[in-house]
This record gives C-alpha cells, sequence and structure tokens, in this order.
C-alpha cells in the first residue's frame, strides 16, 4: 500500500493511547460500581449522607454500574461511582437506634411565602434534635415530594429511653406533638401519617 509498518504502528498506538486516556474515567467508576456492589454500603430507598453529594442527605433513587441517582432537598444529584466509592458514606437508615420511630409529615403553608423545602428540612430536623427524648445520631428529616396537600417530608428519629411498645408509642406521639408546636408557630399546618 505505500504505507510503513512503523507509521501504521505509531498511529495505532496514539490511537490506543488516547482511548485509555478518554476511557479512564469510565473504567474508574465502573470499578467503583463494582465495589458498590459487592460491598453494599446502601441499597435503594436508604438514606445516606456523602461528601459525594455536597455533605446532604438523601435517599438513594437508583444504583447503576457507572453511577448512583441520590434525591436530596435540592433535588437530583447523579453522582459518579468513583466519587462514592472514594468518600466517606454515612447510611443514616442503617444507624444502630433501639427504638426507631418514624413518620411522614404533610405541610401545608398557611403562608404561601414558605414554600423553601431547605429551610422547612432544617426546622424539622432541629426540631426533632431540639427534643429530650430524640438521640442526635441517625435522626434524619427528609423532603419526599409533593402532594395535594401540600409538602411531603419523612422523619426518622431514634428515642434515647423506650423499653416497651406502649412506651415508644407514647414517646413517639410527645416527639410529634413537639414537632407539630414548633411547625405551628412557624405558620405552618400539619398532617402525620405513620412511615
Amino acid at each position: 500500500f505505500g504505507v510503513s509498518l512503523e507509521a501504521i504502528l505509531a498511529v495505532a498506538g496514539v490511537g490506543a493511547l488516547a482511548i485509555s486516556f478518554a476511557a479512564r474515567p469510565l473504567v474508574q467508576n465502573l470499578i467503583g460500581g463494582l465495589i458498590i456492589f459487592i460491598t453494599n454500603p446502601f441499597t435503594v430507598g436508604e438514606f445516606v449522607e456523602s461528601a459525594a453529594i455536597n455533605g446532604r442527605t438523601g435517599k438513594v433513587q437508583s444504583i447503576g454500574w457507572v453511577n448512583v441517582v441520590v434525591l436530596t432537598d435540592t433535588g437530583l444529584h447523579v453522582v459518579p461511582n468513583d466519587s462514592l466509592a472514594n468518600s466517606v458514606v454515612v447510611n443514616k437508615s442503617r444507624m444502630p437506634l433501639t427504638d426507631v420511630a418514624a413518620a411522614t409529615l404533610t405541610l401545608a403553608p398557611s403562608n404561601t411565602a414558605f414554600g423553601d423545602v431547605a429551610s422547612a428540612e432544617a426546622t424539622l430536623l432541629s426540631a426533632l434534635k431540639s427534643h429530650p427524648e430524640v438521640k442526635d445520631a441517625g435522626t434524619v428529616a427528609f423532603f419526599a415530594g409533593t402532594t395535594d396537600h401540600g409538602l411531603s417530608f419523612k422523619v426518622r428519629f431514634g428515642l434515647k429511653s423506650a423499653s416497651t411498645g406502649d412506651e415508644k408509642d407514647t414517646k413517639r406521639g410527645a416527639v410529634l406533638a413537639h414537632l407539630y408546636s414548633v411547625l405551628q408557630s412557624k405558620g405552618l399546618s400539619t398532617r402525620v401519617a405513620n412511615a
């Protein structure tokens, strides 16, 4: 053909080098995905916190070979597996709480200016953590979406000392009443459902 073998090999070598550099992020994410699938640090539906999602807490929506989708109060984050595999991930759903209580709250703002999800989430979390019967570790307040009645949030918290089912129910009720009182003082009406 009139082309030297050395020229063909040189072009092939440069091409292979370019492809290897271009494929490096994909390979890193595939390896990160493999690590996530093998170690199983979280599953779909669990709440995680990581620097890979700007230090926020979010609910895992899907786990793929290349990325993980996490829903936080700021929206959906498509996080490369390599980022998660190389950062600290706190699985808030697997925290060792002996007495865990949960609820779904729908906040119906009586003041139409109050529609800030991050502010509502922070208010819920602060109110939960201020209650004397709530353990700080593992406490989560998370935006779950909208309903016909307002903004829906899920809360999960550990009770410091509740040994019987009745005692747990009583303390859960007291914490939810405290939440209701705090939210009322902020001008919000609330609906509570069991989670």
